[in-house]
């Protein structure tokens, strides 16, 4: 399956939404996280509670989540609750929602409920992700 670059002329939450739908498919599903290059803002910054320095930079990212799909064998991956907020006429959207992943590592199983914090940014006609935070559910 190939994935369209989400474009669009006016930003919208529709399109903040589509734009996160579509890059997790591609590294939950899709077993193609190399392609969220196409979606990570070359300045991205994403916090990650297993380490203690954040990543930086489009690269850094990209290898990070290449790194959890090459140790792990993902089962599922389901979204709900998304917020979205719009600021500064649509250039920035800040989207929040709820995760469930299971997912295996070697021989062992692991099933893990969060909540994802990304900001996005509109330029060159399309949402791009500057940071993202993910914390797991108490």
């Amino acid at each position: 399956m190939i994935v369209a670059e989400v474009r669009m002329s006016t930003p919208g939450k529709e399109a903040a939404w589509e734009t996160i739908q579509t890059l997790n498919r591609l590294w939950t599903a899709d077993d193609r996280p190399e392609e969220l290059a196409r979606f990570f803002h070359e300045r991205m910054i994403a916090v990650v509670p297993q380490e203690a320095a954040p990543k930086l930079g489009r690269l850094a990212c990209v290898a990070g989540w290449s790194g959890f799909c090459r140790m792990a064998r993902i089962h599922s991956w389901e979204e709900s609750e998304p917020h979205i907020e719009l600021y500064a006429q649509g250039l920035c959207a800040v989207v929040s929602y709820t995760f469930a992943i299971e997912f295996t590592i070697g021989t062992t199983r692991f099933y893990q409920k969060g909540r994802d914090l990304f900001t996005l940014v509109f330029e060159d006609g399309r949402y791009q992700v500057v940071a993202d935070q993910y914390s797991p559910m108490p």
